[in-house]
């Protein structure tokens, strides 16, 4: 799956149950939609050199990782999916909503 900056995306998995998460005071809440703010490579104990990114609508302290230096950390991009907005056409119910109207079948 490829991710963009100022992409949203919906948090599917927000089970942080590492102990390292604990310096991760703010973390994403599944079901809820964020801004990728940057794009980036974090190695994570389950899996080196992992896609991750940065969050607009959260930032976490700065902190020193044992390998990978002084810096915020990000979230692995498993953890979400793009956000998908649907456009609908509501004619043929609107239309319903008209007495006499017929109504365009479609196969």
């Amino acid at each position: 799956m490829t991710f963009r900056v100022g992409q949203k995306v919906v948090c599917v998995n927000d089970m942080f149950d590492h102990p390292s998460w604990q310096f991760v005071p703010n973390r994403p809440v599944a079901g809820q939609v964020y801004t990728i703010r940057q794009i980036t490579e974090f190695n994570f104990t389950s899996e080196p050199n992992a896609a991750a990114v940065y969050l607009g609508e959260l930032v976490n302290p700065i902190h020193s990782w044992r390998y990978n230096g002084h810096r915020e950390c990000p979230f692995a991009v498993e953890r979400f999916r793009p956000l998908v907005s649907r456009t609908t056409d509501i004619s043929a119910l609107k239309a319903l909503l008209v007495p006499g109207a017929k109504i365009r079948e479609t196969a």
